[in-house]
């Protein structure tokens, strides 16, 4: 399924493959979600469309216990003419048995060829998803998607640059009690990116 193929449009495309990355909570598990969706469930979102990316769970042999299809966004902005867009998950961070921190990032390039990169983060819950492990295309398939909420859209921090943000994490416990998260950038060795860490206060609730 997750193939990559030099002469078919089948399988992964091309470095939109694995890109986040959890353990389960109890440590006995490993959740590895796809960038983009596979070529057999469709296109990659566009600023009309979102799409489907599959996020799996393997136990520590390598054996799939479970597929969940994740909805992703469609691209948040307009796009000028000639330019690239690309818009999927870069990380994911388990909360609980059934809860995840999806880092969904959108980088757009702009008429002087720089990109912006626009930043969310939702909770994903896998209560009540179809497994899709055995559905080898999700175009017009019957099935039910993880559910997801956003906690927090990084842009509305009004940073004064937001970048290619890849990493999540939990950090120390915090002296009020709450736990702490931490988001890393990775700067792509672009001398007009920054690698940037931010931190945050976890309000419980």
């Amino acid at each position: 399924m997750f193939k990559v193929s030099s002469s078919t449009e089948a399988g992964s495309r091309n470095n939109l493959t694995f890109e986040g990355l959890t353990f389960a909570p109890d440590g006995n598990s490993l959740w590895v979600a796809m960038e983009a969706p596979i070529y057999e469930d469709g296109p990659v979102p566009t600023t009309l469309n979102g799409a489907y990316s599959r996020v799996t769970q393997y136990d520590r042999n390598g054996t799939v216990l479970r597929q969940v299809a994740y909805p992703i966004d469609a691209i948040p902005v307009a796009l000028a003419a000639g330019m690239s867009v690309d818009n999927g998950v870069s990380e994911m961070l388990a909360v609980d048995d059934r809860r995840f921190l999806m880092v969904e990032r959108t980088g757009v390039q702009g008429a002087d060829g720089n990109y912006k990169d626009y930043i969310r983060v939702y909770e994903m819950d896998v209560s009540n998803e179809t497994d899709v492990r055995n559905t080898p295309s999700l175009k017009g398939a019957s099935f039910t998607a993880a559910t997801k909420r956003l906690v927090l859209d990084l842009t509305t921090l009004n940073l004064p640059q937001l970048d290619n943000i890849e990493g999540i994490a939990w950090g120390l416990k915090l002296a009020n009690g709450h736990d702490s998260l931490v988001v890393v950038s990775d700067d792509n060795f672009n001398a007009t990116q920054v690698t940037q860490f931010l931190a945050f206060d976890v309000t419980p609730r």
